[in-house]
């Protein structure tokens, strides 16, 4: 198996390319002060799972769940590639393309690491799936994302323990790892939402690679979402929470907030009521 061979199963690749530059020496401070965080307390949670168990997909805890048998927490190796970045070519989506190349839109949460695949450059998480705006999908699955703690694609760090997604699924059938109930999202790393939970009980959407939010304002007719990234409270408070449990996004989403402000596709923050209605007006 090999990339090109898991592009195919994506079904959404205009031609396969990895291209794949060391530049992990370049990075900044920060970044490898998050890799170094993630890697630790990766490490510290795999000697726990080989000890007491790692979860499986159906039994796997979830932020808020309290069972009265818990279940160990495992975090990626590390959400930004050791090695450096590798890229791709595949097709970007708005929400009205993404629905209809998918199975189904769901929000859901992310669970444990399970496992990688450096062959194909893929990583697979426990999911847990909140709520399904449309089409059908069970209630536990397991995510792929394009990425391992080698190479991930540059500006779209490795999904964590915690993170809550808006996002389109597709099956993955093919033979390399192998999961029932394995899902990726289209467009790979384009076409989906972190969603942030604010203490004043807002929810909110927001899309680390901007040609999303560009492409559903370009093609997504009646798609007319009030942009709230302006209204510095709410930008803060969105950073604030993803960061709680995934400080890689949180900081690609805040430097994007800084550098796209001038550029075609700016960051956007949506409310997560309004993308659900849209979706649903699409059925």
């Amino acid at each position: 198996m090999n990339n090109k061979d898991l592009f195919s199963s994506f079904g959404e690749i205009d031609e396969s390319l990895v291209e794949r530059s060391e530049r992990a020496a370049s990075r900044s401070r920060s970044r490898r002060a998050i890799k170094m965080i993630a890697a630790a307390a990766a490490a510290l949670l795999i000697i726990a799972g080989a000890a007491f168990g790692i979860a499986q997909a159906a039994g796997a805890n979830y932020p808020g769940e309290t069972p009265s048998a818990p279940k160990e927490i495992v975090l990626p190796p590390s959400q930004v590639g050791k090695k450096g970045y590798t890229s791709t070519k595949s097709r970007a989506y708005s929400l009205t393309s993404a629905l209809a190349n998918s199975k189904a839109a769901c929000i859901i949460t992310i669970g444990s690491w399970l496992s990688e695949d450096h062959e194909t450059t893929s990583t697979y998480f426990e999911a847990k799936v909140d709520e399904v705006i449309s089409g059908s999908v069970p209630e536990h699955i397991v995510l792929c994302q394009f990425g391992d703690s080698e190479w991930t694609l540059s500006g779209s760090p490795l999904f964590t323990y915690g993170d809550k997604l808006l996002v389109f699924l597709k099956d993955v059938n093919w033979g390399g790892m192998q999961y029932e109930n394995c899902y990726a999202p289209v467009g790979v790393d384009h076409s989906f939402f972190y969603i942030a939970e604010t203490p004043d009980g807002g929810r909110y959407a927001v899309n680390h690679n901007c040609t999303f939010t560009y492409l559903i304002e370009q093609n997504d007719e009646g798609a007319d979402f009030e942009d709230l990234a302006g209204d510095k409270a709410i930008l803060d408070a969105v950073i604030d929470a993803i960061g709680e449990h995934d400080a890689a996004a949180a900081e690609i989403i805040a430097t994007n907030a800084v550098h796209s402000a001038n550029s075609y596709a700016p960051l956007r923050i949506y409310r997560v009521e309004e993308i659900i209605d849209y979706i649903k007006g699409l059925e």
